[in-house]
């Protein structure tokens, strides 16, 4: 078989008329590539010097289907490559955002935390007072009842009847006014004394609220940066892996490009007067291909952020024991 019918076979065009020097040959072979197909045709040009219109047609036919299957499949391949890499690219920085949205979160927790820890210091402050009030309202009723001892009016009845109504009389007032007196420091004893307990309870309560929100936000915070940590560590090793493997493939599409560049200036001269189509074949042959738009850009990625793991906030209160 000849290789222009070759051509022919590949194009589906082999009912087209030809060069009666073709040979008819009805086997089919459609393996060969577009380029493959052009330098045969040129092949064929350099020997006869020139095509015949049918021929010409054809070439047309093959100019289409490099313009309209070739060269797309390959940009269809550096775009979907090119998406790949970008796609990873979003899994890192999807690791940061996500890690933004806790470290938001978190420093919202650490200062709902320390409003926390103010209130129970306010409390433990308020219930040391308290407790000293007591103390004090405890004492100064004490020491009143001592001095009051060595004031209570004797209980021996006077012999003599006229000193009588004037012995109860003393006694009544005595009694009247340390039964008011003691009401009254009995009171400030026992409302000091319901504060502070009072005090105790609310401090306890409020301790135990600071403590469990502590001892959660300072848990969590280990595992979050850990997250984090993975997930980028995951993402970027894909990356690596993609970027590396569709680089080395955009390397083959680059080579693939310039000769699919080349058929294509080739098919081009074709379809001339036959007059230029030697210089301009010799031209295509001389020139050089722009396989920029086949480089995989590369994404710019944010490293690692101690910032971010920085806003989730560091546990320092050595006084809370946590389990």
């Amino acid at each position: 078989m000849s290789p222009f019918y070759r051509c022919l076979l590949v194009l589906g065009l082999a009912g087209l008329p030809l060069a009666a020097s073709q040979n008819a040959d009805t086997t089919p072979e459609n393996t060969s590539s577009v380029q493959d197909l052009v330098e045969l045709v040129v092949t064929l040009v350099k020997q006869s010097g020139s095509l015949t219109i049918s021929q010409k047609s054809i070439v047309s036919r093959l100019n289409t289907k490099l313009n309209s299957v070739s060269m797309p499949a390959v940009e269809a391949a550096q775009q979907k490559d090119q998406a790949l890499v970008n796609y990873h690219a979003s899994v890192v920085a999807g690791c940061d955002s996500s890690m933004s949205q806790q470290s938001l979160a978190f420093g919202k927790m650490a200062r709902t935390i320390a409003t926390l820890k103010a209130q129970h210091e306010l409390c433990e402050s308020d219930r040391a007072a308290l407790l000293a009030e007591r103390h004090t309202a405890s004492s100064e009723f004490i020491a009143w009842l001592d001095a009051e001892g060595d004031m209570t009016p004797s209980n021996a009845v006077p012999q003599d009847e006229s000193a009588v109504e004037a012995w109860v009389e003393r006694a009544l007032f005595w009694y009247k006014s340390f039964n008011a007196t003691y009401t009254e420091f009995k009171m400030n004893e026992t409302r000091a004394d319901v504060e502070a307990k009072l005090s105790v309870a609310n401090c306890t309560g409020e301790l135990t609220g600071y403590t469990e929100s502590y001892c959660s936000w300072a848990g969590t915070i280990g595992v979050v940066t850990s997250t984090y940590t993975t997930c980028r560590s995951g993402a970027l090793s894909l990356y690596d892996a993609t970027l590396a493997s569709v680089k080395a493939s955009a390397v083959e599409r680059q080579t693939e490009w310039a000769g699919l560049q080349r058929s294509q200036c080739l098919l081009n001269a074709l379809v001339l007067d036959d007059s230029g189509v030697s210089g301009e074949l010799d031209a295509c042959e001389a020139a050089s291909s722009d396989t920029s738009g086949m480089i995989i850009t590369e994404p710019e990625l944010a490293g690692y952020s101690q910032t971010l793991v920085a806003k989730l906030g560091t546990p320092s209160d050595s006084g809370i024991a946590c389990s």
